[in-house]
């Protein structure tokens, strides 16, 4: 039997039939759960969507490591820009566009500025394949259509990024930045309230927007704060700041361990079928 072919009704406790005709299978048991609670049947990959998402995942992970290793080295290259105060990165007193100046008030740039714009071309170009991949666990297609879009447009903003340095069109770097932002909210969005239950379990999902509410709730307390001076802007926002980028580095890493349990389930429902 395939696994589209259980008997279910959305939105009523129906009893699963997959105990019945696969007995002694704990692989399935997570399927099970999700029939009786009247999730509707399993979502179905093609052979094709479960390679694409296996490979999203791996260049997923590999986006990751080689984005903090390259962050790193550019922070180590990075001369500064306060003279005779303090010399290279400091996380509390620069935002991260720094790196991707051409040159500081100190000194030529050319190291930190090409790895770390490299970095975000790079990062743009995988962040497109994984919205992508991420768009398969939507269960309306005009969502999986929108989170494509939205999904392009963001992967497209962030190499924006670095190719618009600060030094050289401030404006237009901006630009490319609130996109990132504006973006990767509805990105967001899309994948918390329109993901197929048995990809990602409610209690996760209510984690995450937690954290993300709350993290945004204080950038929002220390912009106000600063905007009327009485704190410093820094180290409040450049800290803020990449807080955001941990969370996104983290909750993709999530991501794509849920894309390799999807694929998993999908593979041993499948061959408990044959």
């Amino acid at each position: 039997m395939k696994p589209a072919e259980f008997p279910h009704r959305p939105g009523r406790r129906t009893r699963c039939t997959t105990r019945r005709v696969f007995p002694g299978k704990p692989v399935l048991r997570r399927v099970c759960d999700l029939c009786e609670d009247g999730a509707g049947p399993l979502m179905t990959l093609t052979e094709q969507q479960r390679r694409q998402v296996l490979r999203t995942r791996t260049w997923t992970w590999a986006g990751i490591i080689a984005t903090c290793v390259l962050m790193l080295a550019a922070m180590l290259w990075f001369p500064g820009e306060d003279r005779g105060i303090q010399r290279g990165y400091s996380f509390g007193k620069h935002f991260l566009s720094a790196m991707g100046k051409t040159r500081t008030s100190l000194s030529d740039n050319t190291v930190s500025c090409v790895i770390f714009n490299g970095t975000l071309i790079m990062a743009g170009t995988i962040l497109v394949m994984f919205w992508k991949a991420r768009a398969t666990f939507l269960t309306r297609p005009m969502a999986r259509t929108a989170l494509r879009n939205c999904g392009l447009t963001m992967g497209l903003a962030m190499a924006g990024i670095g190719l618009t340095p600060y030094n050289i069109v401030p404006h237009l770097h901006n630009l490319m930045t609130y996109a990132v932002i504006a973006f990767g909210v509805a990105c967001f969005g899309l994948c918390l309230f329109g993901s197929c239950q048995e990809f990602e379990s409610t209690k996760s999902k209510a984690g995450w927007l937690t954290v993300v509410v709350a993290a945004g709730a204080a950038q929002g307390v220390f912009w106000a704060l600063a905007s009327k001076g009485i704190i410093s802007s820094r180290p409040a926002l450049p800290l803020m700041q990449k807080l955001f980028v941990l969370l996104l580095a983290a909750w993709a890493g999530w991501q794509s361990l849920l894309f390799g349990r999807m694929c998993q389930t999908q593979s041993s429902v499948a061959d408990a079928g044959r």
